[in-house]
């Protein structure tokens, strides 16, 4: 009887931190934190990269719009492929006897594969930049540029999206 006392408060302990755990929630960058790729807002936000910059005619916004989604619909392809390969990757690496050929080759194709879609990117940001005025262009210039809502080193603190808990 002595001993089950002790594992028994270990028992409930070990239960109150997963319940605890679950009712926290998703935390920052989890499901409706707001913001998806390449800096866009979801729930009915303008989206698409230059989207925000003050003094946006309707015609500017209307053609960056458009670049965007060409962009988007010519990377989808390739975004599955590295999808694809991707799990041919893992397939290679949990083999019981992995073959550093096939894995390194499968590496160098994702690479590739992003390459491309980096390309892509940058040929449509030059594409944006090519229809702003020299002031909107300093601005879209200047933005913060990071990972996941457009956040640079130190941004995440000025965003009130990024501020909710």
């Amino acid at each position: 009887m002595k001993n089950f006392k002790p594992l028994l408060i270990a028992l409930f302990c070990s239960l109150l931190l997963v319940g605890l755990s679950f009712a926290q929630g998703p935390g920052p960058g989890g499901p409706m934190h707001g913001h998806g790729m390449h800096g866009q807002r979801m729930m009915g936000k303008k989206m698409g990269p230059g989207m925000n910059l003050p003094g946006l005619t309707d015609k500017q916004k209307a053609a960056i719009k458009k670049l965007h989604v060409a962009q988007m619909q010519s990377t989808q392809a390739i975004r599955n492929q590295i999808m694809e390969k991707k799990a041919h990757l893992h397939t290679l690496q949990t083999a019981d006897k992995p073959n550093m050929r096939a894995i390194n080759a499968a590496i160098d194709e994702i690479s590739a594969l992003k390459t491309k879609i980096a390309k892509k990117r940058a040929e449509t940001h030059q594409k944006i930049r090519a229809l702003l005025t020299p002031e909107q262009r300093v601005m879209f210039d200047n933005r913060p540029m990071g990972k996941k809502g457009g956040h640079g080193p130190g941004m995440r603190n000025k965003c009130p999206n990024c501020q909710r808990r």
